[in-house]
């Protein structure tokens, strides 16, 4: 008689004995079926996998097991079930594979979880955008630094467009595994300057003439002749010159703007610095005025009047000018005039002002 898995356990065997004669005899007994084989467990491999963060990470796995005789439980005895935060470190799985009959295998793999490195990135104060490239600075070293603007290991502000830029910082382990870290670079706008126009000429004469008005206020006016907000016709010289306004904002960024000052000699030149009386003189008033104002002189020769607007032009001519004579300008508008009085060794310029 064969016995398989069905007969585990005691049976009751009848054995008949029978000769040629017909005689025959029975006995019975009670055969016993073990199963003696031990299930086959088969448990996942030993892993190594990188920690997302510092608690570790997620891992699952699976085992199996096959038996002789049917059915086999699988138990863990150690370590963590499948789809548990693996800690970082080294978790030892112990797992018993144990069939019908209570025949027990066991196995066990290990599951390494390798630890995150402590990366940090040095923080970048504001930029401006024309500013000079910054290092970058990281650590553990040996990472790579991305994002806009970046190259190699410094941060180049001209190369974005202002607002904040994320830098990145990522290192790979000796394992494999690649962890990064970030920083925000703000780069600031620089200030937008404008700066107005001088006339298109600007006659020497004049000795001083304001800047043209500059926006943001509280920047500085640069350039030949510039004192604080005014131009010096005289110190600058005949010809065309750049004056340059410039404005520092409260991030240190600087605007600048540019505008030309071109200086000519608008009345003819003086041939007699002087008057042959050395205490003749001679005034204007009211000064400035609304376009009416009075000459008040005592030299002793015949003198002319001539006036003259800032771009050299002729305005008005009197060619003998008699001490309190009044000059009407009401019709010229306001503005700047040059008062030149001429005669026999006299060659004297006043500036007038209308308002």
């Amino acid at each position: 008689t064969q016995f398989d898995c069905a007969d585990v356990g005691a049976n009751n065997v009848v054995l008949t004995v029978s000769d040629i004669y017909g005689n025959s005899a029975s006995a019975s007994a009670v055969v016993t079926v073990l199963d003696t084989l031990r299930p086959q467990l088969i448990v996942a491999n030993d892993t190594a996998v990188c920690a997302v963060d510092t608690n570790g990470t997620v891992v699952s796995y699976s085992n199996s097991a096959t038996d002789n005789c049917g059915t086999t439980t699988i138990n863990q005895l150690s370590g963590l079930p499948s789809g548990s935060i693996f800690p970082i470190g080294i978790t030892t799985n112990v797992f018993e594979a144990v069939d019908a009959s209570g025949n027990i295998t066991l196995d066990s793999f290990t599951i390494e979880v390798y630890s995150i490195p402590a990366l940090s990135m040095s923080a970048i104060n504001g930029l401006c955008e024309t500013a000079d490239p910054v290092a970058l600075n990281a650590s553990p070293a040996g990472g790579v630094f991305s994002g806009s603007g970046v190259s190699g290991t410094s941060f180049d502000p001209t190369a974005v467009t202002p607002g904040n830029h994320e830098l990145t910082y990522t290192f790979t382990t000796t394992q494999g595994c690649s962890y990064s870290t970030s920083v925000f670079a703000e780069v600031f706008a620089n200030p937008l300057v404008q700066l107005g126009s001088f006339p298109d000429t600007i006659c020497i004469e004049l000795g001083q003439v304001a800047a043209p008005v500059a926006t943001p206020a509280g920047g500085v006016y640069s350039g030949l002749g510039i004192d604080s907000i005014l131009l010096n016709t005289q110190v600058a010289g005949i010809g065309q010159h750049w004056i340059t306004y410039t404005y520092v904002d409260a991030n240190g960024c600087v605007g600048t703007d540019s505008t030309l000052a071109n200086i000519d000699q608008c009345l003819p030149p003086l041939d007699v610095a002087n008057p042959i009386d050395a205490a003749a003189t001679w005034s204007v008033f009211p000064n400035p005025s609304q376009g009416n104002f009075r000459v008040q002189h005592n030299f002793r020769v015949s003198v002319s009047a001539r006036v003259f607007a800032l771009d050299g032009s002729l305005v008005q001519e009197i060619p003998q000018l008699i001490s309190g004579q009044e000059i009407h300008l009401e019709q010229q508008g306001s503005g700047v005039y040059f008062l030149q009085l001429t005669g026999d060794e006299v060659n004297e310029i006043k500036r007038i002002v209308v308002q």
